[in-house]
């Protein structure tokens, strides 16, 4: 990597930070529509998340997926092209584009993004991951 790398690395970082956080801040406000059922000491979306990607699915995961990819897709069409073409360079659809621009393979004066791949980039690297990591007295009553 050279600078330039690093400069877009970290401001693709600065703006998946921003969106996960707001993402995050979006699933605890959530706490009528738990599946999780009353008896569960969990009180919102984000800490349903959290126990199923560090246990079990549950038959609602696709549900929740389809949610956060919403969510996340709502913080996108929030910041500029160019910041999420900075994101979507940090995905393997980016890698390789710019591998193949490096080896005079493709021309193009402006890079392109797919924002689908953005979205699961954010989701897996950001949302999911930090799921993986979060831990409260809740999420460990539910999981005992």
């Amino acid at each position: 990597m050279n600078y330039k790398d690093d400069i877009i690395k970290s401001i693709a970082d600065e703006e998946c930070i921003k969106i996960r956080t707001a993402v995050i801040v979006s699933l605890l406000k959530m706490k009528d529509c738990k599946q999780s059922g009353e008896d569960s000491p969990l009180e919102n979306l984000w800490e349903e998340v959290c126990v199923q990607v560090q246990g079990e699915y549950s038959i609602f995961w696709e549900m929740y997926l389809d949610l956060i990819y919403s969510l996340i897709l709502n913080e996108l069409e929030k910041i500029s092209k160019l910041k999420q073409v900075a994101i979507w360079l940090q995905t393997n659809g980016g890698q390789d584009w710019k591998w193949e621009l490096e080896n005079e393979e493709t021309v193009a004066e402006f890079p392109p993004h797919n924002t689908q791949e953005i979205t699961e980039y954010i989701l897996d690297e950001y949302v999911l991951s930090e799921a993986d990591r979060t831990t409260n007295e809740r999420i460990e009553a539910y999981m005992d």
